[in-house]
């Protein structure tokens, strides 16, 4: 028992040196538990890792095992690991194969386990062929728990005020969790009186949430649910990745349209951009093809995790602008989740591992979009 601790505690001091430094919020929990504040720190881990974080997840299975500042506690820490584990995450397979599963006399001795474990996660990460994957698509299909909420979205349409207001701009927005919260950028929702958002084709009035001008970012909040929302995935782009954008944009008005792009360079400040200076260090720069009215809409990868948000077109606005672009700007990866975690905006961060077809990843983007309405009475 005295050399599984010795171990272990190498692997909880471990902790405070693998992970990027874009993992605010868990470089944050772990700051507490280095400083003592060990309630403090578990219950920040915690929130992570229910929240879908597999490292908070791995960070809180090696507290237990090693018993740092509190009691070893392995059920606990299979738990932790488990979660882990049942999303692929490598480090956590390897701890529980070690100290679980192919320890003799453990409780959890169960080789077996870790062996189908291990094929299930290979099984996932090998590229998908062509074609519908049903297991991962049944949400998309109205179920019957969904419907139900969805029909709070048609008992409620907007109130006669609105429709007799002046329409002063358009843009696109993305559901960010089941609770109504659509994310979209500062500038659209700036100057309104009111905001409409539309989802799976109903229109409703919005509030508008918590923005950041330099990040171009702002949450509206439509207070119904929203049973159909992205998942988001806060690793950095990188040149050559390639990403979609679905959106509304203007010349196809209350349809959205799916366009395919590559990550080029990092972005830099061009005279002429709608962007300013300070905006620049938030964003990524994509070859999309867009038109007015996209500004707002879900940057995804291949495997259907959200990305970003388009913020931007390299569009010439004065004699000294670039010309003949096809550049669009979207807030980075990590910008947009320092944005929902400073103002604490419910999200669940995974990285999915299935590639998707085009026209699945384009009905997947389609569940999650929102249609954004700018008035004035």
């Amino acid at each position: 028992m005295e050399s599984l601790r010795k171990i272990s505690l190498q692997l909880v001091l471990s902790l405070f040196a693998i992970f990027p430094a874009s993992s605010s919020d868990l470089d944050y929990a772990l700051d507490l538990l280095a400083n003592g504040k060990v309630s403090s720190g578990i219950i920040k881990l915690e929130k992570l890792a229910f929240r879908g974080n597999e490292d908070a997840s791995y960070s809180l299975g090696i507290l237990y095992l090693a018993g740092k500042n509190f009691p070893t506690d392995l059920k606990k820490s299979y738990f932790w690991l488990r979660r882990g584990a049942d999303n692929c995450h490598s480090r956590s397979i390897e701890i529980l194969k070690t100290y679980f599963y192919e320890k003799r006399g453990s409780r959890f001795f169960d080789p077996l386990k870790y062996e189908k474990t291990l094929r299930g996660c290979q099984k996932e990460t090998e590229l998908q062929k062509p074609g519908r994957n049903k297991g991962f698509f049944e949400e998309t299909t109205q179920q019957s728990s969904n419907k139900k909420f969805l029909q709070q979205w048609e008992a409620r349409p907007p109130e006669k005020k609105y429709y007799d207001g002046v329409v002063k701009g358009q843009g696109s927005a993305l559901a960010i969790n089941k609770f109504g919260d659509f994310l979209t950028n500062e500038h659209v929702i700036n100057g309104c009186d009111f905001v409409l958002v539309q989802y799976w084709g109903f229109f409703t009035p919005a509030e508008i949430g918590p923005v950041d001008k330099d990040k171009d970012l702002a949450i509206i909040r439509s207070r119904l649910p929203t049973p159909y929302f992205w998942t988001v995935n806060g690793k950095p782009l990188l040149m050559g990745d390639q990403v979609f954008s679905i959106g509304y944009p203007s010349v196809v008005v209350e349809r959205n349209r799916v366009t395919q792009g590559t990550v080029n360079i990092e972005p830099v400040f061009i005279r002429g951009l709608v962007l300013t200076k300070s905006q620049i260090p938030h964003q990524d720069q994509v070859n999309f093809e867009s038109a007015a009215g996209a500004s707002g809409s879900s940057v995804f990868d291949a495997n259907a995790s959200f990305r970003g948000v388009l913020t931007a077109l390299a569009l010439k606005t004065d004699e000294n602008g670039p010309s003949n672009m096809t550049w669009a700007y979207i807030s980075s990866p990590s910008a947009t989740i320092d944005f929902l975690n400073e103002f604490r905006i419910d999200y669940v961060q995974k990285e999915n591992v299935r590639a998707l077809n085009t026209t699945d990843l384009a009905k997947y983007g389609s569940n999650r979009a929102g249609f954004v309405v700018c008035g004035s009475y």
